[in-house]
């Protein structure tokens, strides 16, 4: 009987304290989790976040020689060096002249022109080139226009195949005139890419004529 009375007491004191070790291994477990520096319960320190850093974009310092190349270039709106091109005929090879944006006399070739249509992130940060909507297939290219030659820009838009002319975007010569001008000068939200245009972006292109020497 005493031996009964015995299993009892010992089977429920048995209980008792795993019953405690159990709870206590819940209650830690919860609180810290599997691990012995309970970091889950420490005190939550309260910080501003830092946001991401994109990567640094600075263009790389100019050296002696650069300084002096770039001091040969001219500093002129795209817009106006496109439309001073335009308005010498839009020549492939020969050069043609333009008054940079201090009224310095300057000249440049077709080779400065073509980068405006053909280069992405130019025109505003992020935008496409203008090749990536009016490329080579004119049948699929936006407005049946390519950009990506001289011979596609002549040749217009809304064009029926690759052989075929369409409406002439250079305004006969005359630029302010041109439809061209029209969609690099004027925001349209309403056509992709050229809702951020900037007509007033600047860039280094062509040389400084020299300054004709006085007749004595």
């Amino acid at each position: 009987m005493k031996d009964d009375v015995r299993k009892y007491i010992y089977g429920a004191v048995i209980v008792f304290i795993v019953g405690v070790l159990v709870w206590v291994g819940f209650i830690y477990t919860n609180a810290c989790g599997f691990t012995l520096s309970c970091n889950r319960g420490a005190q939550v320190v309260e910080r501003t976040p830092v946001p991401t850093l994109l990567p640094a974009t600075m263009p790389a310092m100019e050296g002696p020689a650069d300084v002096a190349a770039s001091s040969a270039q001219c500093q002129v709106a795209a817009a106006d060096l496109i439309g001073a091109w335009v308005e010498a005929g839009t020549p492939e090879t020969d050069a043609f002249e333009f008054v940079d944006a201090s009224g310095q006399k300057c000249e440049s070739t077709y080779e400065e022109v073509r980068p405006l249509f053909i280069e992405s992130n130019l025109w505003y940060s992020g935008s496409r080139s203008c090749v990536a909507c009016h490329g080579t297939d004119v049948v699929t290219a936006s407005a049946q226009l390519d950009l990506s030659n001289l011979a596609g820009i002549k040749a217009g838009s809304r064009r029926a195949d690759a052989e075929s002319n369409g409406t002439d975007i250079l305004g006969a010569g005359k630029w302010t005139s041109s439809l061209l001008y029209d969609f690099i000068s004027t925001s349209k939200a309403d056509v992709p890419g050229h809702s951020d245009i900037s007509s007033n972006l600047l860039i280094f292109a062509g040389t400084l004529l020299p300054e004709a020497t006085p007749t004595p």
